[in-house]
């Protein structure tokens, strides 16, 4: 029996369905129709119309653009897009006249959205410079010099209105010391920006530097029982070559020449370590010693945690510590009482002293953390100049970067990197802490309430970074890294947009 092939049946056609059969309904090729003059309705579509020429993007760059202005995404305005008629042409239709839409400006109750995330502070557009916004304003004046420094020879110094004086002079002092790209900072401009709370603020010359930073513990004796050792007793606390001598002990560094005596007749004289030397030889009316390395069997006071290991260490002022730990705690202590106890020089060590805040921030060791030097505020905004400063900024071996205030009692995320953070640092001058990002930049970033985690690059070294330090007299900052340099920066020399600042290494 022969193969039979399933019979043909007729089946609707789609063209008649959707009304397109019409006389000239002939066999071709399937051509979609493209309607050009709608909207696609994506959210991502350039807007149609506006053509930017090659120059208009460094144009844009110099632009002086709002540092709060941002672009929400609920701002991005999308429409339906439209369908073509029925019955329409197969060929291309023309392409309307596109119409702008206006983009709304975020409300200040809105948040501000980023794409990346800053946790509880805000995150600053591109075009972003940052200024450094002081945290206190000092009343009175402040000691400044009216004659280069020289070395080791008396200053002259007069009393001048200090930098937060009103805002407009805040503004100039902060603008003349960016235009500073030399690699020490600028003597004029000089001033001592700390602030303590030991500080006296009564009586004459209060504003002098020796009133605003004065002795705090002029009668706390030194424990007996301290002797001064030999060479041979300190040999294991000093670093030594890794050569060996005739005699099996270490090879010691090379000698240091000092000049002793007054000024204009001083004596060279070559000193090994741990000589001493008594200054009666040079000064007869003098009984000083030098480089006498004196053993003290206890101290006076002595912090140990079962749980953990102290890892970092701060002191806010005479009294108040923070102490950076292994586990991602932050303990801060109040030395002050206990310290001045202590009348008796035979008195046992203190060991028993407990912490006033035991605070876990982070989820491993703590490796740097630093104080911001500043006085907490009242509710009716006045500086509380009697107490203590209670923020702290810490980063870890998490690559977390905190602020934390200790009468909230949690922290909040500044920001996150992959890398190690190794050190920390507060700047009066830059308003913030300064500390590290990805690929071992350096970074500013702000601590006033209105440019809060926000900051700019200062410096990019070919390594990890292993120490930074910043000035209390001038902004100029020093880091080191582990590929060799150690190079200095002008904070306040902002940038424009991204990038880092002068600096010399």
């Amino acid at each position: 029996m022969s193969r039979q092939l399933r019979p043909r049946k007729s089946r609707p056609s789609y063209a008649a369905l959707a009304g397109l059969d019409g006389d000239n309904a002939v066999a071709g090729p399937s051509n979609q129709v493209f309607d050009e003059s709608g909207d696609s309705g994506s959210d991502f579509a350039p807007e149609k119309g506006e053509k930017r020429g090659i120059g208009d993007d460094e144009d844009a760059i110099g632009e002086e653009v709002a540092e709060d202005e941002f672009v929400p995404e609920e701002s991005v305005s999308s429409k339906p897009s439209k369908r073509a008629p029925r019955g329409a042409s197969k060929g291309k239709g023309k392409a309307k006249k596109a119409t702008t839409s206006a983009i709304l400006a975020p409300a200040a109750s809105l948040p501000r959205t980023s794409r990346r995330q800053m946790h509880m502070l805000p995150t600053p557009s591109v075009h972003h410079r940052h200024r450094a916004t002081p945290l206190f304003s000092r009343a009175g004046f402040v000691e400044r010099l009216i004659s280069p420094p020289s070395l080791f020879g008396p200053i002259n110094v007069t009393a001048t209105n200090a930098f937060t004086h009103n805002t407009q002079i805040t503004d100039r002092v902060n603008k003349a010391w960016g235009y500073n790209v030399g690699p020490g900072p600028l003597w004029q401009l000089t001033e001592d920006r700390r602030w303590f709370k030991e500080a006296i603020t009564t009586g004459k010359d209060v504003d002098c530097e020796r009133n605003r930073r004065p002795r705090v513990y002029p009668d706390v004796p030194v424990k007996n029982g301290w002797k001064v050792i030999n060479k041979s007793e300190a040999a294991v606390y000093l670093p030594t070559a890794n050569e060996t001598m005739e005699d099996g002990t270490f090879k010691p560094p090379p000698p240091i020449s000092c000049y002793f005596g007054p000024i204009n007749s001083q004596t060279k004289r070559d000193m090994n370590m741990l000589d001493s030397l008594a200054m009666s030889e040079y000064l007869p009316e003098s009984q000083a010693c030098v480089f006498n390395a004196v053993k003290l069997p206890n101290p006076l006071l002595r912090i140990e945690l079962d749980e953990t290991s102290c890892w970092s260490f701060d002191w806010a002022n005479s009294e108040r510590v923070a102490i950076g730990t292994t586990n991602g705690i932050i303990a801060v202590y109040d030395f002050g009482r206990a310290i001045r106890s202590i009348v008796n020089p035979d008195t046992d060590t203190i060991i028993n002293l407990r912490p006033s805040h035991y605070l876990a921030i982070h989820q491993s060791a703590i490796r740097a953390l630093a104080w911001i030097q500043a006085p907490p505020y009242s509710a009716s905004g006045e500086p509380s100049l009697d107490d203590d400063p209670t923020v702290i900024a810490s980063g870890g071996y998490d690559g977390v970067e905190c602020l934390l205030d200790i009468r909230e009692g949690r922290g909040a995320i500044m920001n996150r990197t992959r890398d190690v953070i190794n050190a920390l640092t507060f700047s009066p001058f830059a308003a913030g802490p300064i500390t590290m990002d990805h690929e071992n930049t350096v970074k500013a970033y702000a601590a006033s309430p209105s440019m809060l985690g926000r900051g700019h690059t200062l410096l990019e070294p070919l390594g990890p970074v292993w120490c930074v330090h910043a000035s209390e007299y001038h902004p100029q900052l020093a880091v080191a890294a582990a590929d060799g340099t150690c190079s200095t920066s002008n904070m306040l020399r902002s940038p424009r947009r991204g990038g880092s600042v002068v600096s010399q290494v």
